[in-house]
């Protein structure tokens, strides 16, 4: 059994911007993407990044509420098929605002159960960047399907 969405059901992306700037052109890049994307995908674009509490596993224990800002991020993954993340490149890394959503996520079993991730840092303006952004997440662990 495939784990790709049949041709009959539209492919669902999440689409996350790292930046938090009203003009930012990673947004406006994803904004492109859910405008000209075919018709059997569609795009949502995730805009509550600021309104992540600052990530603390204390706020994070199975038999525990989590914060509301968190609980909805993780269902938005958990019911895409795919996840883009476009960022800008702050002091050689990520910004804080995207890496404390990634801490977020990473902490939740869901998300690391997920297979099927693939993660791409193309910053031609900032080659310092390199592989400190390249993936965030796993830091090349990433499991193999």
């Amino acid at each position: 059994m495939s784990d790709f969405p049949s041709p009959t059901k539209p492919l669902r992306v999440l689409a996350i911007s790292g930046s938090l700037r009203r003009s930012s052109t990673n947004t406006a890049a994803l904004e492109a993407l859910a405008l000209l994307a075919p018709e059997n995908v569609k795009v949502l674009l995730y805009r509550n990044l600021a309104k992540l509490p600052p990530f603390n596993p204390d706020d994070d224990l199975e038999d525990r509420p989590k914060p509301e800002p968190v609980e909805t991020l993780r269902a938005l993954v958990n019911a895409s098929d795919a996840l883009v993340i476009a960022a800008p490149e702050y002091a050689h890394g990520l910004p804080g605002a995207l890496k404390n959503a990634l801490d977020w996520l990473v902490a939740s079993e869901t998300f690391c159960r997920q297979a099927h991730r693939a993660y791409q840092h193309v910053a031609p303006r900032f080659p310092r960047a390199g592989g400190l952004a390249r993936d965030p997440v796993h830091d090349g662990r990433a499991p193999h399907a």
